[in-house]
């Protein structure tokens, strides 16, 4: 029997070590986020805002930062939500499946209870 040692493309490295590589997301969140700071410190001057009755003078540079953190909220709720509602469809449609649940053709060691809530027994045959 032949060892192989594992390529380095499938490799992990640890996160603490000297080694370690930043992922396309952490170099882009930096990369805006350094932008950002850029453009905040470019516009410090005031301006007025007027919204329905309101009126109120705020510095350009926390109208931005607010602007910019109110977008990260709404863009990690959208993907929070996407999330679930896909959770939601797989676990239908697997509660949907006749038989014992299969993944990846091994048996449901779970013995036919729903690992995300235990005590729910989701086979008939076992009331």
């Amino acid at each position: 029997m032949v060892q192989q040692s594992p390529s380095p493309a499938t490799s992990q490295t640890p996160v603490g070590s000297p080694n370690a590589r930043l992922s396309g997301g952490v170099i882009a969140t930096l990369a805006g986020g350094g932008l950002l700071g850029i453009f905040m410190a470019q516009n410090t001057e005031d301006v007025t805002l007027n919204f329905l009755f309101w009126s109120f003078t705020w510095p350009l540079w926390l109208l931005t930062l607010t602007v910019a953190v109110l977008g990260a909220i709404v863009w990690i709720g959208l993907g929070v939500l996407r999330r679930h509602r896909r959770r939601q469809q797989r676990r239908a449609a697997r509660d949907d499946c006749p038989g014992p649940s299969r993944r990846n053709g091994m048996p449901d060691s779970s013995g036919g209870q729903d690992v995300d809530h235990p005590g729910e027994n989701h086979h008939e045959d076992s009331e």
